[in-house]
């Protein structure tokens, strides 16, 4: 059964059938069951009697158990079950006090997360210590209107527009504040409907009460509005139609990136939404046999369950792979196991890694001294105790603990941003202003920082790999893939180096006129051709040169072949 697209009572029933389904199969099997799987030392691998996965609202709950049920029946042991959380800041507690082997991960949520912003900055929130184990998928949303609306594009939004919102709190707020950065329309002309539940926004949309909301296309909730009579449609992000303001609205929300809405309803698909990929994680802690068995079945058996949620296509090895050339999250070491079986992790993936959970280390570190600072202080340590937020900001900044941001290719980093300290929160309820609190001491010295010069045309370095999937050497074929704005010419130029204290030699390939792609709708361009094994190994330039509309943008990126 494909569960994409179901209503919200079709998926009720569903649920119950498949959790009486578990119930029947763990009958069958209460001991716990070999299988063929395998430790990292060889000896075969017992799975736990049950693994408790956890899944953020409903869209997120079906998607889970689109594959956990597979999963289940496969394996004829473990009773999985899949417990839907009502939030993303209810996941990533439970994530990191153990309650769940595997969740799913939103990036930019997460990001939020381990830096403590804001509803996260709470004595049982704040940094855990995350561990990529899988891609979940490659996300469509969007800003969901009626089918009869006036509102085709953010520049139609108007003062008196009704946003439904199910929260005002930051994690909610800020996509709708980066839309209205687009639109050039203040936050206080906005009329905002606090519906307080996720699907009750489609609701409000589709019956009159409200003219906006940001949905998950594959969401029961927008299913059973695109089935009322006025039916529904979402308004169009495509950046080649206002550059100007998709940056705006990238300089509030970084991490995500715009493309078509591939799932949902017909009256969804091909119009430009947000898409970003979602993960699969685990704690670090979680045993390294149990997360390598879970990714092993993940990639072997994704021909069984790749049919039964539309996303599901996007959970592929070499969807991961992409994800792994910029992802900011540290990989578990039970995936790196099994990567390392396949002959896939080398010594970039590890540096990436230790660095990935260096910083997350460090805020976990940074937070629990804060939280007792805070508390010698008599700070109360409340997500709305701006005192608290204003000591949690400062102390970020004379610590110089770096922002979390996302890599610009698997050898180059993220460029280093540091924080700006306390800021007055401003929500669609009221802006307020906290008194003034001591900032706490800085206890390390700062490090040289570099600030980023945003590109005035969007580009990202998507992977860089040979025909394995691996980092390409001299003698291979090479693809580079990268992302822009649609529309736009990229023109790659490889250069090599002959010697350490040579100069760099321009390669002759990719030859004209190959060396110069348009990307498509997607904003995706691909160049393909081959490293002479004449070329020395080391390091190398990747040059490209962006136009669009008369204007040319150069990136660097340098990597070691």
């Amino acid at each position: 059964m494909n569960l994409n697209n179901v209503s919200r009572r079709e998926f009720l029933t569903t649920m119950g059938a498949a959790g009486l389904s578990v119930a029947l199969l763990a009958s069958c099997g209460k001991n716990t069951v070999m299988i063929p799987a395998v430790t990292g030392t060889g000896i075969q691998f017992k799975w736990p009697d049950a693994l408790h996965f956890a899944a953020t609202g409903d869209s997120g709950a079906i998607k889970v158990q689109s594959w956990a049920s597979v999963m289940q029946a496969d394996l004829k042991g473990p009773l999985i079950r899949v417990v839907t959380e009502a939030a993303w800041t209810n996941t990533y507690r439970d994530m990191g006090i153990g309650g769940m082997v595997l969740s799913q991960i939103d990036k930019s949520t997460l990001r939020d997360c381990i830096e403590a912003r804001n509803e996260y900055a709470m004595p049982d929130g704040g940094p855990w210590m995350a561990g990529l184990v899988w891609v979940d998928s490659l996300a469509d949303t969007g800003f969901m209107v009626r089918g009869g609306s006036k509102i085709f594009k953010p520049e139609d939004i108007k003062p008196g527009t009704k946003f439904a919102i199910w929260n005002d709190q930051s994690a909610t707020m800020t996509p709708f504040l980066s839309l209205l950065a687009w639109a050039g329309v203040a936050q206080k002309d906005i009329v905002w409907v606090n519906t307080g539940d996720y699907d009750a926004c489609a609701r409000a949309v589709a019956d009159g009460r409200a003219d906006l909301s940001m949905t998950a296309p594959v969401s029961p909730a927008v299913s059973d509005a695109a089935a009322s009579p006025g039916g529904i449609r979402y308004v169009s992000l495509d950046p080649a139609d206002n550059p100007a303001g998709a940056r705006a609205f990238l300089n509030l929300s970084p991490l995500y990136n715009f493309g078509p809405i591939t799932v949902g309803p017909d009256s969804a698909r091909g119009t430009w939404g947000i898409i970003s990929y979602k993960y699969l994680a685990s704690n670090l802690s979680s045993d390294n046999d149990l997360v390598y068995n879970m990714a092993k079945w993940l990639d072997v058996n994704y021909d069984k369950y790749k049919a039964s949620y539309d996303s599901n296509t996007q959970m592929t090895l070499n969807d991961l792979i992409t994800v792994l050339q910029t992802t900011y999250v540290p990989v578990h070491p039970g995936l790196a196991k099994y990567l390392t079986d396949k002959g896939i992790w080398n010594a970039d993936y590890e540096k990436r890694n230790q660095a990935n959970t260096a910083i997350f280390r460090q805020y976990l570190n940074a937070y629990q001294d804060a939280m007792a600072k805070a508390a010698a202080l008599k700070i109360d340590v409340k997500a709305n105790n701006d005192k608290w937020i204003q000591y949690w900001e400062d102390y970020k900044l004379a610590n110089q603990i770096p922002m979390i941001e996302m890599h610009i290719s698997l050898t180059q980093d993220a460029p280093v941003v540091m924080p700006v300290g306390y800021a007055p929160a401003t929500t669609a309820i009221a802006a307020t202003t906290a008194p003034a609190t001591t900032a706490p001491p800085a206890t390390t010295a700062p490090p040289a920082t570099t600030t980023p010069v945003p590109n005035e045309i969007p580009f990202t370095l998507v992977s860089v790999l040979n025909d394995a999937g691996n980092a390409p050497h001299p003698g291979d074929n090479v693809t580079v893939t990268c992302k822009t704005t649609p529309g736009a010419t990229v023109k790659i130029l490889f250069t090599y180096f002959l010697s350490a204290t040579a100069t760099g030699t321009p390669s002759a390939y990719p030859p004209a006129p190959d060396d110069t792609q348009t990307a498509g709708a997607d904003g995706l361009v691909k160049f393909t051709w081959n490293i002479n094994n004449h070329i020395p190994s080391g390091k190398v330039i990747y040059t490209f040169s962006i136009t669009l509309n008369g204007q040319t943008t150069t990136v660097d990126v340098n990597q070691t072949i």
